[in-house]
């Protein structure tokens, strides 16, 4: 039974989805305007293909976004999840405004939630789209503008009933001290069966006036939870759902150690857009991310000297991995616009990372090859380093690289993706059966971003022995399908590039095969 499971399953991933993919891509040849086909990423940072969703309906990515889980405990998930979710492209067959807020739902609820309000918010005629709007007041909701967040609701003019809009309207009634409206709203919520213990609990310490005691897991308990003066510790950021790390980085009434920290997770998660991230930084008076801002921020935009500030900057943070992060990416756009010269030479390996952290290929290419220049033993390493870092993200360009001074690359070690995962399965509620039956549709279809939502949705698959393996089987084939061996080694890059800040020039990553080039010169020569 279980042989005959994988292997009609193995068959039809293999044998169908590429007919279906061509197929879909000679049908949909036109570009799609619809809300849906919105997203966020460039092809720099790590888009899908426009055609990601060919060969799919709206009704079978409808159902795979209410049923795949948006949380991880897998960076490689989550990554695979993001791209998937804010990636522009054709939408499927009938994708509508609705689907669209179903998708930029789930990436809200996975933490990308600011990113998610914005894309909402270019969409016309948000009064007549509750699914859109619900997103936009989500965000409103996190960066604590109640009054905005209660005119979304109030504005509407379809959808006004639907329960996040009911369960808004009474917060919104609290907020204005109207209490009679909001205990009639409550009580006719609870009658239809729309508030979960946590929103009756929520509902409860707004009356009282009391700080919950639990972190809130939702844009209204945020809300709530900051309206009666909740706090949180450095230590807690961890700890929290990635939509209020990222709600805590633009919360200036927490203390700064506390949105330090959610900077730091922002900035290694993707959880906030570059810009605001820069904004965030600057704010955090007292900290070295503000004092660096500030430095740079003295120069004028364009000069050598502000080149010279950004280079010296990422130097001394190299042995500050975070700091060297959130600077890579608040001034991504202008290290990519950087080219060796006298004022740059010597951040040239500094430089190379940067580029290669903010997948600007060219420049980094320009890069890498001016740290070979500098012809020292250090550089060489430098150069080596990051060739094979550059591996990680388009193999045959980094092995010409290597290969000008003679060198063969070693394959980058990308470990496979794990198909359980604690935090899914502590999420989702699909069985064995469905999910199959979901993972079969999505690979008959051939759409890249409907296997890559039916593989994650089988790490939320609780399972053992047989079953276990017929769930893990099935997940490693879409994944190897859906070619999402390419997303796991972006994420493996990310974690090394990280590991090798401070020691680019010091030791060589994968030291087999390496015999410097150089001789050391001598004390004194």
């Amino acid at each position: 039974m279980k042989q005959a499971i994988l292997a009609s399953f193995l068959a039809l991933a293999s044998a169908t989805a590429p007919f279906s993919a061509a197929k879909a891509q000679v049908e949909r040849a036109n570009f799609d305007s619809s809300p849906f086909s919105l997203g966020t990423l460039t092809e720099n940072e790590g888009a899908l293909g426009r055609d990601l969703w060919d060969g799919a309906t709206a009704e079978e990515i409808a159902d795979q976004l209410r049923n795949v889980p948006t949380s991880y405990e897998d960076p490689v998930k989550r990554l695979i999840l993001r791209r998937v979710l804010l990636s522009p492209g054709n939408g499927p067959d009938g994708a509508d405004a609705d689907l669209a807020g179903l998708k930029l739902l789930r990436a809200a609820e996975a933490g990308y939630v600011m990113e998610a309000g914005a894309l909402a918010e270019l969409m016309p005629g948000l009064v007549v789209q509750p699914s859109l709007s619900r997103i936009v007041a989500m965000r409103d909701l996190y960066k604590l503008q109640f009054d905005q967040a209660c005119a979304r609701g109030a504005n509407l003019r379809e959808g006004r009933q639907q329960p996040f809009f009911v369960r808004l309207r009474a917060f919104c009634y609290i907020h204005a001290g109207e209490t009679p409206a909001a205990e009639l709203t409550i009580s006719l919520a609870r009658e239809e069966g729309v508030l979960s213990p946590g929103d009756e609990q929520m509902y409860a310490n707004l009356f009282a006036r009391s700080v919950p005691n639990e972190f809130p897991r939702s844009a209204l308990q945020y809300a709530a939870y900051r309206k009666l003066g909740g706090l949180f510790a450095p230590t807690d950021i961890p700890d929290v759902t990635p939509a209020v790390a990222a709600a805590i980085v633009y919360d200036r009434g927490l203390s700064t150690p506390t949105r330090s920290a959610a900077l730091v997770r922002a900035a290694r998660e993707d959880l906030v857009p570059a810009r605001d991230l820069a904004d965030a930084a600057a704010s955090l008076e007292g900290e070295e991310v503000a004092s660096v801002i500030a430095t740079i921020a003295a120069q004028p935009a364009g000069s050598f000297n502000r080149s010279q500030a950004i280079g010296e900057a990422l130097v001394a943070a190299k042995q500050n991995p975070d700091l060297y992060l959130v600077l890579t990416k608040i001034y991504g756009q202008e290290i990519a616009s950087m080219r060796p010269d006298a004022v740059t030479m010597p951040y040239a390996t500094e430089l190379a990372l940067s580029s290669l952290i903010i997948r600007n290929f060219a420049t980094a290419e320009a890069w890498i090859q001016a740290v070979a220049a500098e012809n020292t033993i250090g550089a060489e390493r430098a150069f080596l380093n990051l060739a094979k870092l550059y591996s990680y993200l388009r193999p045959g360009a980094a092995q010409r690289l290597a290969g000008a001074i003679g060198e063969r690359l070693p394959d980058p070690p990308v470990p496979a993706i794990r198909i359980p995962d604690a935090l899914a399965q502590a999420q989702a509620s699909a069985d064995l059966p469905t999910t199959v039956d979901r993972a079969i549709t999505a690979a008959a279809s051939g759409a890249r971003g409907s296997m890559l939502l039916a593989a994650l949705a089988t790490s939320g698959v609780r399972a053992s022995g047989e079953l276990a393996a017929v769930r893990d089987t099935v997940g490693a084939a879409l994944y190897k399908r859906a070619e999402a061996n390419r997303l796991a080694a972006d994420a493996a890059f990310q974690r090394q590039a990280l590991e090798s800040v401070g020691s680019l020039r010091e030791e060589v990553i994968n030291k087999e095969a390496y015999v410097p080039r150089l001789k050391p010169i001598a004390a004194g020569q």
